[in-house]
Order: C-alpha cells, then sequence, then structure tokens
C-alpha cells in the first residue's frame, strides 16, 4: 500500500514539564535503541525506547525542525506519533560548556555519595548527558561539512 504524498501525521514531543511541541509532518526520524529510524504517514503501531540523539521533523510546511532528546520513548499508533522525552535540548540553547559541567557535577555527586543505588542512577544520568553532548558534536560536524 503506498501513502497519499499529501497525507500527514501527527505528532506530540512530551517532557516532564508539558508539551513542547505538536503539529503535522510528513516525516520524522528519531533515535532508536538500535539506530534511527524514519517514521512517515500509515506506520505500523509501535513502541519504542529511545536512545539520547536528534529527532529530525519535516513539517507538513516543508520546514525543518531538529530537537535533541536525552532519552524517553516514543508510540506510534493510528497515524499519530507521541514522544515522551525525558529531556529536550534545542540546537539554539545548546552549550557544550554547560554539559560538560553537568557532567563534571554528576562525578562531584557520586563521590558524595554511599547508597550503591542512588551511584548507579547519577552513572546513568551522567552517561546519557555524556552520549548527548557526543551525539550533538557528531551532529554538529556533519552540519559544518
Amino acid at each position: 500500500m503506498q501513502n497519499n504524498p499529501l497525507e500527514k501525521i501527527s505528532f506530540t514531543i512530551l517532557t516532564p514539564e508539558g508539551i513542547y511541541k505538536e503539529g503535522e509532518a510528513q516525516q520524522i526520524n528519531i533515535p532508536g535503541e538500535t539506530g534511527e529510524f524514519g517514521i512517515l504517514p500509515g506506520h505500523t503501531p509501535l513502541v519504542a525506547s529511545l536512545n539520547a540523539g536528534p529527532v529530525k521533523l519535516l513539517l507538513s510546511d516543508g520546514t525543518q525542525l531538529e530537537v535533541f532528546v536525552t532519552g524517553g520513548f516514543a508510540e506510534i499508533e493510528d497515524n499519530s506519533l507521541s514522544i515522551i522525552a525525558d529531556d529536550i535540548i534545542t540546537p539554539q540553547n545548546i552549550s557544550t560548556d554547560s554539559l560538560l559541567e553537568q557532567i563534571a557535577n554528576y562525578s562531584d555527586d557520586i563521590l558524595k555519595q554511599d547508597d550503591p543505588q542512588i551511584i548507579e542512577d547519577i552513572l546513568f544520568k551522567q552517561r546519557k548527558l555524556e552520549f548527548t553532548l557526543a551525539n550533538i558534536k557528531n551532529s554538529q560536524q556533519k552540519t559544518i561539512k
């Protein structure tokens, strides 16, 4: 079955603070755990875990939008995509210095902890930020070329 080129997929990007962005898109690429994959109108229903990385949207009006998620989940159903992101970093507010500072702060926090579960949680957050930072740098290098 071929998709109608005029057909769109609706999307909502949520963070713990609420709705970040919603609208309609022609195509959306998301950073799944097994790699980046594209979503077009009529996509099969799916629930996927998201890695830290870019969410790339080709909006209905032809403009492109890119935001970085630090992880989360995506659900595709009935021609609608919902992304529940742990956090969002937009290209406009990316500061690699602030990310490096947060990573260093996590290292300091680990030294102050005795509880193995809390240490594991902090390490998990720190790794996600490191992965996000690497993806941002990689994306910036591709943009420069």
